[in-house]
């Protein structure tokens, strides 16, 4: 019985990686979000309260996820070279200033001409689609829309 455990043992560490990973490679985001368009239409986002006198409009609440397709992608394998044909669920990407000359356009159509607290949140929901889970990745808008009164 020992025998077949170190057996089993020497098969499992031989038949592990020689390459260990021993380093994550450095990863940097930005994202801006250019209100100029906005402010010089004389319309204030301000992820502060708004300190002058206001009227209050309305509460944002605004949760956008992206379109999700299943396509099929060919590739060529690299054991046998013969074309390999699968499956794989691609999401559209969502542009974020698109999203927010929505909200804005929102906004104006209510009478605001300000957003205070404004808030942008990763959003997300996960989907089960013929026994295969497949998620919707979004952003969740927030915020208080006012018209400024002074």
């Amino acid at each position: 019985m020992k025998k077949v455990i170190a057996i089993i043992i020497i098969v499992l560490v031989g038949c592990t990686s020689a390459s260990k990973i021993s380093k994550i490679s450095r990863y940097e985001s930005l994202s801006i979000v250019d209100f100029t368009e906005y402010s010089n239409r004389n319309f204030l986002i301000t992820t502060e309260p708004y300190a002058g006198k206001y009227k209050s409009i309305g509460i944002l609440d605004y949760v956008v996820r992206c379109e999700v397709s299943k396509i099929k992608v060919t590739t060529v394998s690299p054991f046998n070279e013969r074309d390999f044909t699968r499956e794989v669920w691609v999401r559209e990407p969502l542009d974020t200033q698109s999203l927010i000359d929505t909200l804005y356009s929102y906004s104006i159509e209510l009478g605001g001409d300000a957003i205070m607290n404004f808030r942008m949140f990763p959003n997300s929901e996960k989907y089960l689609i013929n026994s295969e889970y497949v998620t919707a990745t979004g952003i969740e808008f927030t915020g208080f829309i006012i018209k400024r009164e002074d």
